[in-house]
């Protein structure tokens, strides 16, 4: 605990949600980890997730992943970005970012591109066995 910041790290299974929130709706997983390291009141955090079925996710649903390690304090300077995504449609041009929401302990996926700015990223994108890995950070 350097200068008494308080640091810790571990692991997380992030969860493949929609507007529900609901991590049970027959989700199933290729691939599901999380790991983080917390330094003071931000948290770092690596996800790697592949969805091998949607279960009853309805293609209109914004995607979030869900099951993070902290409760989310405000979106202010909390961004995640991705560093590779496959099985996804519609990215010409666009980036996967993700928007960390407050009071919760989940992050919203969203497209980004210097032409049309922020649009969310909803199931009918996210294909069959798509697969990202996010980095981030937030405040708790």
């Amino acid at each position: 605990m350097p200068g008494g910041v308080p640091v810790d790290q571990g692991v997380f299974l992030p969860t493949y949600l929609g507007d529900a929130l609901d991590p049970d709706l027959g989700q199933t997983y290729t691939a599901q980890s999380g790991a983080y390291i917390r330094v003071g009141d931000v948290a770092f955090i690596s996800i790697d997730i592949e969805v091998l079925s949607r279960g009853s996710l309805q293609p209109a649903e914004q995607v979030r992943l869900g099951n993070l390690p902290f409760i989310v304090t405000t979106d202010i300077a909390s961004q995640a970005y991705s560093g590779f995504g496959e099985q996804m449609t519609a990215f010409s041009n666009q980036s996967l970012v993700g928007r960390f929401l407050p009071g919760t302990t989940v992050m919203e996926l969203n497209r980004w591109s210097s032409a049309a700015g922020t649009t969310i990223m909803d199931v009918s994108s996210f294909g069959l066995n798509g697969h990202v890995q996010f980095s981030g950070a937030y405040f708790i």
